[in-house]
């Protein structure tokens, strides 16, 4: 069977943009696209599922409209339904592609996902889901931050290809995950509580709807959970109630929907019934916020009190599996959704003093870097149970593509993990880019099981064998010249093919006062 359809273009004049505080701006026309073929769902090869023409994909940034927070939200229903009935966008038949759910909990480690503590587990719900999905346990971010591994999510570029920094947005040219889809036939959207997942950034790039929930002080205020921090917090039941209501908004097209939820990201301040649930029998109570956090870094730690601050942390992932374990059911029970692809995943890792360091942005040892990584494929039972192949947050964007039956675009660097052979041999590199200033700039290497790790202020340079020495206690710099040689060549030829894209930095625009305030409390800002 072949369906043929394509997007009609509509009025540039037409199309605005809502900024948070009010403003409209113009923006750009969706791209027209036409899509040939109904491709085989899974499909074969080494890179993607298709064999026959696909799209032609888009060499910039499409229109977005920019919807901060509810009244955005609603903004955007009316305009989507209006939108699906003048230019006939509903599909008639069968739907020839997935609906895919792409959910960020910020800040997870890998290890949170098993953990037990007093033989309760911490994150219940999503371990139970995750046995009927395909769970990679060596998954790891491109870097230390949010704002850099997501950029690499939505590209599959490596950082120093992108030069993106809390301060720098995508490159103009550089496709995203989202254009891809949306110029498949995908209605996409984008959830954000975080302030670093921002159009400021250009990650709104593909996105028909990006609603940056933490900036709009009705959702906010309402769900504040500490007086420390008032009126930036969003909770995630808000941010997936808003997702909910989109995906039934009776849009036939197939959906891609991007969800990222702050919890357990610092403070780590749950609400009852989840607060002082793994309390520690005699430890100190604890002041979870981002100042004391950091105001206890890199320093000696007293072992009761970083236990503490450990079970405060295990109690916002719980809170967090709560939410999404939720979410995760109302998926499963639906007609439409429980067909859908599902993705759970985490932007970086969360140091507890590993490496003298707490919190995230710093460094790129393995705590830092390792995360969570489940793909639930509805109907196709072969994708489930555990896989050591080593992945990263540079395979998302081409296993969607192979997921949606469209070809990659040549830029994504990489691998679709549905492929007969994800686990070949793999370099991936990994940066710390820290918006605090006394914190230095990091680059590594992972060519398993040889990592390096340079100091970019300083040249220092370290090196670990992960088979032997999982986390990192033993550097092996000066006891093995020839292969640290070895790893600093390697690293310098895959910094020579980043260079060899050409890309310039991205541009940014200064964040709003109000909006810097809240960066700032989050741990991004001096």
């Amino acid at each position: 069977m072949s369906l043929t359809f394509t997007l009609a273009p509509g009025n540039a004049a037409s199309r605005r943009r809502r900024t948070s505080s009010g403003a409209i701006i113009q923006g750009s026309s969706p791209r027209p696209a036409t899509r040939d073929g109904v491709l085989p769902l899974w499909g074969t090869g080494s890179r993607c599922a298709t064999t026959t023409p696909s799209i032609r994909l888009p060499s910039g940034a499409g229109g977005t409209d920019v919807l901060r927070g509810k009244s955005g939200w609603l903004l955007a229903l009316g305009i989507a339904a209006g939108a699906a009935a003048v230019w006939g966008m509903a599909r008639r038949g069968p739907r020839a592609a997935p609906d895919i759910v792409l959910i960020v909990i910020d800040s997870l480690r890998a290890d949170e996902l098993d953990r037990t503590v007093g033989g309760r587990p911490v994150m219940p719900h999503l371990s139970r889901w995750a046995e009927g999905a395909l769970r990679f346990t060596e998954a790891r971010a491109p870097s230390c931050s949010t704002p850099t591994s997501v950029a690499a999510m939505l590209t599959s570029l490596p950082i120093p290809a992108t030069h993106v920094t809390f301060k720098r947005g995508l490159p103009e040219g550089v496709t995203t995950i989202a254009q891809v889809l949306r110029e498949a036939g995908y209605r996409t959207a984008a959830y954000s509580a975080n302030p670093n997942v921002t159009a400021r950034l250009g990650f709104d790039r593909g996105f028909d709807t990006m609603v940056e929930a933490y900036v709009d002080p009705e959702l906010s205020e309402r769900v504040r959970i500490q007086p420390r921090h008032p009126g930036w917090i969003v909770r995630p039941e808000v941010l997936f109630d808003l997702a909910w209501k989109d995906l039934h908004d009776g849009d036939d097209r197939p959906r891609f929907s991007y969800i990222h939820i702050l919890q357990p990201h610092a403070p780590y301040e749950p609400p009852p019934p989840h607060r002082d649930l793994f309390r520690v029998p005699g430890a100190p109570e604890v002041d979870a916020s981002i100042p004391s956090i950091a105001a206890h870094d890199d320093r000696p730690l007293d072992p009761r009190w970083l236990a503490a601050l450990r079970a405060r942390y295990d109690e916002h992932a719980h809170y967090a599996d709560a939410a999404v374990g939720s979410f995760l059911d109302r998926l499963g029970s639906d007609p439409r959704f429980s067909r859908a692809a599902v993705v759970v995943l985490s932007d970086h890792g969360e140091g507890f003093g590993e490496h003298r360091r707490l919190f995230h942005n710093t460094t790129v040892y393995e705590e830092m870097l390792r995360i969570p990584m489940l793909w639930r494929l509805p109907g196709d039972g072969r994708r489930r149970g555990r896989s050591d192949a080593r992945v990263d947050l540079l395979d998302v964007a081409p296993t969607l593509c192979a997921i949606a039956g469209v070809e990659p675009p040549r830029q994504f660097w990489g691998r679709n993990l549905l492929a007969a052979e994800p686990t070949a041999h793999r370099t991936f590199l990994a940066v710390a880019r820290p918006p605090a200033l006394r914190y230095p700039p990091f680059i590594a290497l992972l060519d398993f099981p040889t990592k390096l790790i340079r100091n970019e202020r300083t040249g220092e340079q370290r090196l670990f064998d992960l088979s032997r020495d999982p986390w990192e206690r033993h550097d092996l710099s000066g006891e093995e010249p020839e292969r640290l040689a070895e790893a600093v060549r390697r690293l310098e030829s895959e910094l020579a093919r980043c260079r060899a894209l050409g890309l310039a930095p991205g541009k940014a625009a200064p964040p709003p006062k109000e909006q810097l305030q809240r960066l700032r409390s989050l741990g991004y800002a001096d």
